[in-house]
């Protein structure tokens, strides 16, 4: 007869190894994940230390997003081959020398020359910062998805009164320079503190690069359709009526590519059936969304409106900071 001790399930006991993990992971999510938006609060100021038109900033955005998208892809090759650690490793390394550019960037082609590098480690940190520390909490998963939720999201709007008080105090280049050192212990504690993974044998994933390429022309026309409206005079240009059919025909035709059948990505097309997981994914951008919205607007509010001091409007979105980290602790206990 089998004792009940023999089939008891593991006890749950957070170590040492547990808090050297959500150390570790700690730095990439106050650095790469707190650094996703920057609001209006800073934004301007950036825009306004390297002397570029409003309407010219939307190429800095174009290439780190482009660099984010490839990149988030790439790094599922890069775990069949290296593992989680060393991808996480690699991501930040990119993200410090971006970090690194961002703040030496004089000019417009070499601030979009640094988001694109910096986007490059963003987008290889995001796409395993997340699993590499659920990884390491085993049976204490739960324990790492409130840490994630507090540490990733709930203290956001934290970030924009941070940024007002380094750009006062100092410039709105150490907005940038201040992310190189804590981005360096990051990566050396990840190095040091997560479990090896590198897998025995590699393993290849294919990647449909066809696909993928339609999907960030895509993301790019929708960018240029909203960000240039003005500029272009609406339907009156055929630039902007050129866009918007872009922004039409690219979903459908990259829908009828992955239902095809010639589509060499198998994961990809898992993932689009994946009812569950497509709206998982929907409710999580919906809460970025939400998030980046509610910042800007307040920002902008006392900002351009109302004439107040930057860090006026990092202290009213301060509150939204405390009550988020609040309640997401509440529901994870």
């Amino acid at each position: 007869m089998i004792s009940s001790q023999a089939i008891a399930p593991p006890r749950s006991v957070f170590t040492r190894s547990h808090a050297r993990a959500a150390l570790a992971i700690g730095f990439v999510l106050i650095t790469v994940y707190q650094t996703l938006v920057l609001t209006s609060v800073t934004d301007d100021v950036i825009r306004k230390g390297i002397e570029v038109d409003p309407y010219d900033m939307i190429w800095v955005n174009a290439a780190w997003g482009i660099s984010v998208v490839y990149s988030l892809f790439a790094a599922f090759s890069l775990i069949g081959r290296y593992g989680m650690r060393i991808t996480l490793a690699t991501g930040l390394a990119f993200f410090i020398v971006g970090n690194l550019l961002l703040g030496l960037a004089d000019d417009l082609p070499s601030m979009v020359f640094a988001r694109f590098i910096e986007g490059i480690g963003k987008g290889l940190a995001i796409a395993v910062g997340r699993s590499a520390l659920y990884k390491q909490f085993d049976h204490l998963l739960l324990v790492a998805i409130g840490f994630y939720g507090v540490v990733a999201y709930a203290t956001r709007p934290f970030t924009p009164l941070l940024t007002a008080y380094i750009n006062l105090w100092l410039s709105w280049r150490w907005i940038y320079w201040v992310n190189v050192p804590l981005a360096l212990v990051g990566m050396l504690a990840v190095l040091r503190s997560l479990r090896p993974d590198r897998p025995a044998k590699p393993v290849r994933v294919s990647v449909d690069w066809f696909a993928l390429t339609m999907f960030v022309c895509w993301v790019v026309s929708l960018l240029f359709a909203f960000g240039w409206y003005r500029k272009w005079g609406g339907w009156a240009s055929n630039e902007f009526a050129v866009v918007v059919g872009l922004c039409l025909v690219l979903p459908v035709a990259l829908l009828l590519w992955l239902r095809s059948g010639y589509s060499p990505d198998d994961h990809l097309k898992r993932l689009v059936r994946n009812r569950v997981y497509l709206l998982a994914m929907m409710v999580r951008l919906l809460l970025l969304l939400n998030l980046a919205t509610v910042t800007a607007i307040v920002g902008q509010y006392f900002i351009e409106l109302r004439g107040e001091p930057r860090v006026v409007a990092g202290w009213a979105l301060l509150p939204a900071a405390i009550t988020m980290s609040i309640t997401t602790l509440l529901t994870t206990y």
